[in-house]
């Protein structure tokens, strides 16, 4: 028996509802999987590990894609932030493309875009007085590459040009506010090293 047109909305609605997405820390739906005996929360030892160290700590946090890694990460950030700690957040899918490979190097530089983002968005702190996106565009147009360089440079920046569509649109794995001077120094730089 076919679908009614009301069957079909319905069916859209429940489908949106289960969208793979992370849950902020209070909302309803989340159910706490360590609330029982014997069962030590994950988030609570991150929480003594950042708090019980001299001066820096490294903790990592891994599962599934699904299993709730973000939605618990909410937590620590409402925990730590709640106990004074200044917590940034950055969603990598914003910066980066998950299907293309990115040398270690272009993930530095979007990570501290990343990270100088949160600061402005979150806690309203720009670092001298420009975004880092400004100042990394500014040394794009500004610095002089010679010619020894110019191979490295082309497959850094093709690593960070790559276009593929993502829900219709276009979507670059590198921050709109450098794509336009990276495209064109990509693009002279193919140039000079096919001369």
């Amino acid at each position: 028996m076919p679908l009614t047109t009301d069957d079909r909305q319905f069916l859209k609605f429940v489908y949106r509802q289960l969208e793979d997405r992370p849950l902020d820390p209070g909302d309803p739906r989340y159910q706490p999987p360590y609330d029982h005996p014997g069962c030590e929360d994950p988030i609570r030892l991150l929480q003594n590990d950042i708090e019980y160290a001299d001066s820096e700590s490294l903790n990592l946090f891994s599962g599934f894609r699904g299993s709730g890694k973000t939605t618990e990460l909410f937590r620590l950030r409402q925990r730590l932030t709640e106990a004074g700690y200044v917590v940034l957040y950055a969603d990598a899918l914003q910066y980066i493309n998950p299907a293309t490979p990115i040398e270690i190097a272009g993930l530095f530089i979007v990570l501290a875009g990343a990270f100088g983002d949160a600061l402005e968005q979150e806690h309203r702190i720009r670092l001298k007085d420009e975004t880092y996106w400004d100042r990394f565009r500014n040394w794009l147009t500004t610095t002089d590459v010679n010619l020894k360089e110019i191979g490295r440079l082309t497959r850094f920046l093709d690593t960070l040009l790559v276009l593929y569509l993502r829900n219709g649109e276009e979507w670059y794995d590198l921050h709109p506010l450098v794509r336009d001077e990276v495209q064109k120094i990509a693009k002279s730089s193919r140039a000079a090293t096919a001369e």
